[in-house]
């Protein structure tokens, strides 16, 4: 009677134990894995349930869109402060100007002097009118200096934040490819387990068995 009971209860740890194993070995896509990173570093680590270096991947892409937005948000600033500065000391009218007006008329004193020099380099294509929409004229030097300073900086600052964008495209190709690597370890690890039961007349015997 006593058999039967102990019997009864090894078959119970077996289904436990088994049904856990099948659960772990329930088969996880690696393409999943790889695209969930992709989608946010770390995501990739969970699905596989593996950590990994799953919680510094998660500050870098912290630190990577804070860099991002504060950068982006800064270089906004400049823009702001140095078509404000040419409305004051240029008297331009800002509306509707690409970004190589403001490139023009931090080389050149006024639209006279920058037309002139186009006329004589035979660059006809890239003449302004000569009217309220695109005139210019600094009220001196030292401010077109300053002007061209302030938007060189600006142009500086936004090209920078591009090296944001890299590291967090970057952030998740290294995440994909540690979340499918963790996931191929883990099933296998999962593979060299084997739990059975073997009983005889002459005894009961309950193994767990890892494959090294």
């Amino acid at each position: 009677m006593k058999n039967k009971f102990f019997i009864l209860f090894l078959v119970f740890l077996v289904v436990f134990f088994s049904s856990d194993l099948y659960a772990q070995r329930k088969e996880k896509s690696s393409t999943k894995a790889f695209f969930l990173s992709i989608i946010l570093p770390g995501l990739g680590e969970r699905y596989v349930q593996s950590k990994g270096i799953r919680d510094y991947l998660l500050i870098s892409e912290i630190i990577m869109w804070s860099g991002y937005i504060g950068f982006k948000t800064y270089s906004n600033w400049l823009k702001e402060d140095y078509i404000n500065f040419a409305v004051n000391h240029a008297k331009i009218n800002k509306n509707g100007k690409s970004a190589q007006y403001y490139v023009d008329i931090g080389n050149f004193n006024n639209i006279y002097d920058y037309n002139h020099i186009k006329r004589i380099q035979r660059d006809f294509n890239v003449l302004y009118p000569v009217d309220s929409d695109y005139f210019w004229e600094w009220d001196s030097r030292e401010n077109r200096k300053k002007f061209e300073k302030l938007r060189i900086r600006c142009d500086t600052y936004k090209n920078r934040k591009i090296f944001f964008i890299s590291g967090a495209i970057l952030n998740r190709l290294i995440s994909g490819i540690e979340a499918v690597y963790l996931l191929r370890k883990r099933e296998k690890s999962l593979n060299k387990t084997h739990i059975s039961v073997e009983y005889t007349k002459s005894k009961i015997a309950f193994k767990l068995n890892y494959l090294f």
